[in-house]
């Protein structure tokens, strides 16, 4: 047990357990730690009392106990012992060395290559912290890096490290990693560490550091493969200091960027595949856009592709198949906003990714489906108001009010004469004849004002109105004569009731009960022919009995059982 004074003046209270390692000065033992009830490690000279072997492990502590950070590992106490033995307490590491771990699994894959290089940019955040504490490392490689079993990144051994301003130092390192200048002596630098870091980065790709075989150059190896990452290795490895990486920290970013483009690579290759699948149900869709579930499932999954694709490439801006997946996720977003006539809805997905990547082609198939839609709507509207034009029911009701309203004239014109004869009131026969003509002409001007709309838009409706305007306007010409003529009331009578026998085939499309109703005209007309004396009785029934039939048929009209009012 190791239990002396400690030079803050405590008790180092140690008990030594197994060695753990040995190194070319040093030796390590693990210990426990009483006082606190931990397991720690116990660094020593390797041949005790060795004043240079002991200075040199103080100042290994003394340097890293300047360097706080999670991949450094921490110093928890310089001492002596009794005998006047230096010891460094510091945290008692679990795991390997990262070059056991590259000896058991090589880099061969590009998981496993992604994994070692997180590795490295554990040990680039390292190196950047002590630079800005203006302290060099100067031994870079991954024998000199501790990998814990929960992914913790020690970079040890700073045995060798020195300050920035130290200037010229010693020719210290690895020869295999080793940069140029500092095989020349030349001052330090940052920049020799980025050639460490690179020098790493090279055993990773090629399986060995560059200069393995002396002073060899750069080795090669299959660019095709990982063709980024090379140009980060040769520039970091840069004969020339001016030429590599301004600091650690660029490495790093660097390195990261290139994982982060790795898993961009991933979620491309996936969207790829799924841009396929999705590509055949847009096409199934826009050639059979009536199932509006399936356009919603594709559109959330053209969104969430869209969504991820953003994602990744705001990891790797420059990342060009990601970009050129992005932009069919896009095109594929627009042709299914077109299958379902949404053209607004495109044309906003696409001001959204202007500039971002070439949309002429889709703005194109944009203005075209756009052009397409309004034909199609035009046409659809012209196809809508040819069957509305034809179509029965749109003059129906009209027609119907319009007969039961003119009926109702007629019918009130007919009873008049024989009203002012009860209430024993004489007109003249001529003047009467054409005054209730003239009301039941405006009662027709005034329904084919108010129905002006329906009744001209059906063709049998037209033909009945217009027949019924020639009939009042020749009964009304001949009416009109007869003031003036004085001709035989009983001839006027017989000419009125051809004239209605004549509209009435005019407008005997309306139904089989409108043939009673011409046969009737034509009996009535004949029957006034041959019995003049009764011609007045037989006009005034005839024309009741019309209006009547034509109330029946407006009946028939709002019903809808009429089948004969075709165009």
């Amino acid at each position: 047990m190791i239990a002396s004074e400690a030079q803050a003046g405590g008790e180092l209270d140690l008990l030594l357990g197994p060695l753990l390692g040995t190194g070319g000065m040093a030796v390590v033992h693990e210990a426990d730690q009483l006082a606190l009830g931990r397991v720690v490690a116990v660094k020593r000279a390797k041949r005790a009392g060795d004043i240079a072997q002991s200075k040199a492990l103080l100042r290994e502590a003394w340097t890293a106990a300047q360097l706080d950070h999670p991949n450094i590992v921490p110093v928890h106490l310089v001492g002596e012992t009794a005998e006047g033995e230096v010891v460094v307490v510091m945290r008692r590491l679990r795991g390997e060395s990262w070059a056991d771990l590259l000896r058991r699994e090589p880099p061969e894959s590009a998981a496993g290559l992604h994994h070692h290089v997180e590795i490295l940019v554990s040990v680039c955040n390292a190196v950047h912290y002590a630079h800005s504490r203006g302290v060099l490392h100067r031994d870079i490689k991954p024998s000199n890096v501790r990998l814990g079993p929960f992914g913790e990144v020690y970079l040890v051994d700073w045995g060798i490290a020195e300050r920035l301003d130290a200037g010229r130092s010693p020719t210290s390192g690895t020869i295999a990693y080793m940069a140029p200048e500092t095989r020349s002596g030349a001052p330090l630098d940052p920049r020799t560490e980025v050639y460490l870091v690179g020098a790493t980065l090279c055993e990773l790709l090629c399986g060995r550091p560059p200069h393995a075989d002396g002073d060899a150059g750069l080795p090669e190896f299959d660019s095709d493969l990982y063709p980024a990452l090379e140009a980060v290795f040769r520039r970091a490895c840069a004969t020339r200091p001016e030429e590599r990486f301004g600091s650690v920290r660029e490495l790093r970013d660097a390195l990261t960027g290139w994982l982060h483009s790795q898993g961009v690579d991933e979620a491309v290759a996936l969207a790829i595949s799924r841009l396929q699948a999705l590509s055949e149900d847009v096409e199934e869709i826009e050639r059979d856009p009536s199932d509006p579930l399936r356009l919603a499932a594709v559109n959330a999954r053209l969104t969430d592709l869209r969504q991820e694709m953003e994602r990744s490439l705001g990891r790797a801006p420059g990342h060009s198949s990601g970009a050129d997946a992005l932009a069919q996720t896009v095109e594929l977003i627009v042709r299914a906003a077109l299958a379902r006539g949404d053209v607004v809805g495109a044309r906003a997905q696409l001001s959204a990714w202007e500039g971002r990547f070439d949309t002429s082609a889709i703005a194109v198939r944009i203005t075209e489906t756009a052009a397409r839609l309004e034909d199609e709507r035009r046409e659809s509207e012209r196809l809508t108001e040819l069957g509305r034009v034809h179509d029965v029911g749109v003059a129906r009701r009209q027609l119907a009010m319009y007969i039961a309203l003119l009926s109702l004239a007629f019918v009130t014109a007919s009873a008049v004469p024989y009203l002012l004869a009860a209430l024993g009131i004489e007109t003249d026969v001529y003047v009467r004849r054409l005054t209730l003509l003239g009301a039941v002409a405006t009662a027709h001007g005034g329904l084919v004002w108010m129905y002006r709309a329906r009744l001209t838009a059906h063709p049998s409706a037209r033909w009945m109105v217009n027949g019924m305007g020639f009939f009042l306007a020749s009964v009304g010409a001949e009416r009109a004569a007869a003031v003036f003529t004085r001709p035989a009331p009983d001839g006027m009578l017989q000419t009125e009731l051809w004239m209605l026998f004549i509209y009435l085939c005019m407008t005997a499309q309306m139904g089989g009960l409108h043939w009673l109703l011409v046969t009737l005209s034509a009996a009535a007309a004949f029957a006034a022919g041959l019995q003049p004396a009764h011609a007045d009785d037989i006009f005034s029934v005839t024309v009741l009995v019309v209006a009547v039939g034509l109330i029946v048929e407006m009946v028939s009209l709002l019903r809808g059982k009429s089948t004969t009012l075709v165009d």
